[in-house]
This record gives C-alpha cells, sequence and structure tokens, in this order.
C-alpha cells in the first residue's frame, strides 16, 4: 500500500459533469415513455387475447412408435414428426397418406390434431369433426379438439353446440373441463 501510494500520483479525484434535462425535454421523455406503454399493451399479445383456448389446451402425446414392428413405416414415420411436435411435417407427411389412399381413423385424427396445434384451426375442424361421429378410440379426443379449434377460432357459438355431447357423457375424458369450460 505504500509503495502504491508513493508511486501513484496525488491529485484530487474530478468531480463528474451531470447535466440535467430541461424540462421539455424531460416532459418529452415522460410522453415517449407512456407512448411505448400503450403501443406495447395494444400489440403485445395478452392472456385476455389468448382467451379460453390457451386455459384449456389440450396436447395430444401421440402413440408410442416401433417401426420395426410394423408394415406401416410410413404412417408410423409421420407420427413420430407428431410425437416431436414437428406438426407442420407432421401434416405434409400424413396429407400425403391420405392422397395414397390411407384413410383411417388413426390418420385423421393426427393430422387435425396438428392441423390444430399449427393454429389452423379451420382445417382441424373439417377433419376432427367426422371423427366425432363415429364410434372409435379417437372419438372423445376428437370432441375435445373440435371444441379447442372453434375456441382457437374464437367461435362461442358452435363451442356452444359442441359442449352438450361431452357433458351428457359423465365418463368422457374431458367431462370436468367442459364443466368448467360451460361455467365460463
Amino acid at each position: 500500500r505504500d509503495q502504491l501510494t508513493a508511486t501513484l500520483p496525488k491529485a484530487a479525484p474530478k468531480e463528474a459533469k451531470v447535466r440535467s434535462l430541461g424540462t421539455w425535454r424531460q416532459g418529452l421523455a415522460i410522453a415517449a415513455s407512456v407512448l411505448v406503454l400503450i403501443l406495447a399493451y395494444v400489440f403485445w399479445p395478452s392472456a385476455a387475447a389468448e382467451g379460453l383456448y390457451a386455459q384449456y389446451e389440450y396436447i395430444d402425446p401421440g402413440l408410442p412408435v416401433l417401426m420395426s414392428q410394423s408394415d406401416q413405416h410410413a404412417m408410423y414415420d409421420a407420427l413420430t414428426y407428431y410425437s416431436e411436435a414437428d406438426y407442420a411435417t407432421a401434416i405434409s407427411k400424413l396429407s400425403a397418406l391420405q392422397t395414397q389412399g390411407v384413410n383411417n381413423d388413426t390418420v385423421a385424427y393426427y393430422l387435425g390434431a396438428s392441423y390444430l396445434y399449427e393454429a389452423q384451426a379451420s382445417a382441424a375442424l373439417e377433419r376432427l369433426t367426422k371423427l366425432t361421429n363415429e364410434e372409435g378410440p379417437f372419438r372423445a379426443r376428437a370432441e375435445w379438439l373440435t371444441i379447442l379449434a372453434a375456441l382457437q377460432l374464437e367461435d362461442l357459438d358452435q363451442v356452444r353446440k359442441l359442449l352438450p355431447s361431452v357433458l351428457a357423457d359423465g365418463t368422457h375424458p374431458f367431462h370436468t373441463q367442459a364443466q368448467q369450460l360451460q361455467a365460463e
């Protein structure tokens, strides 16, 4: 410490220059801040804008895929992309399967679900509505996803039309969510 004191010059510390904003500049800065906050509020997606869809969203995890034990490699390849949440690729591969004539309920359901998760609710409704009219393993989930698609479209009249089919079945896997949704 003594050596440093001896080597360093003993100059008085300089005071920092402080400039104050003029009153008009200060008012301008406040006005700009308020404008930025208003624009952020208007254009930033809020929880209210996401609405009920975000509150009741259900992401189907997909099927476990064991490609080595099946001769349906193309379908399981598409379902692998679905399981990895690469819905755009899943849509293209599942659509190609439908074009080739593979029209089973598995392809229809996961194609509709992929459209829903890609925010293409109209296309999702078109595919999933067919499954709600048929008995099968995907019926209950398809009914709920059609409700979610209507919520994504913010079509509350359609939601009111679709809810009774889920509410009528006390054993429906989404019965509780449907009751809460109806209450809201």
